[in-house]
């Protein structure tokens, strides 16, 4: 079944989905600033992503349609994603916290959505670091303002603050997690 064909069946199992919903859309928004402020990604963040997933899995939510079966698939995924995000962790391509993240977001697009999910985060990431080569020459114009203290932005060594690209992609995606809200691609 299709995570946005799903329909809840009481108004409880409804607010359940939906509280589940905005913890995931909270939890990356907020590791996309902290990312972007620190280029760090608490762990705290990707466990509460994890722990919303399994509460809404428990009430229902999509794409976990037959619930504990569907949340092992769901945690499944995760752990794929886990193993190749240490991968690319250890060949210097992605950071510990990135892996993390994109770990502990990808159960919410279960086996069916992950590849999508992946993929357009790739493609923020690409549009991310096109954007950042842009910028960072101009680093000067804001240094001494509080655009200038965020290690993002600067990046002295390099770095790309991709929790930013993870939460674009996964909010991009978000509306696969919503019932009854998915919009058919035009």
């Amino acid at each position: 079944m299709n995570p946005a064909d799903y329909v809840p069946e009481n108004l409880t199992e409804t607010m359940d989905v939906y509280v589940g919903n905005m913890a995931f859309a909270a939890a990356l928004i907020a590791a996309a600033l902290y990312d972007l402020r620190t280029l760090e990604i608490p762990n705290w963040l990707s466990l509460l992503l994890v722990l919303a997933f399994v509460v809404a899995g428990l009430a229902g939510a999509p794409p976990v349609v037959g619930r504990l079966a569907g949340l092992g698939l769901g945690l499944s995924t995760g752990v794929a994603v886990l193993i190749g995000g240490v991968v690319l962790f250890r060949l210097g391509l992605l950071g510990g916290g990135d892996v993390k993240l994109l770990a502990a977001a990808a159960p919410w697009y279960g086996w069916a959505g992950v590849g999508q999910f992946l993929l357009v985060v790739a493609l923020c990431g690409g549009l991310l670091a096109l954007l950042l080569l842009l910028l960072r020459p101009l680093t000067g114009l804001w240094r001494g303002t509080w655009l200038g203290t965020w290690a993002g932005l600067r990046g002295e060594k390099g770095e790309i603050p991709y929790g930013l690209a993870i939460c674009a992609g996964g909010l991009w995606q978000w509306h696969h997690l919503l019932p009854g809200l998915a919009v058919a691609p035009s």
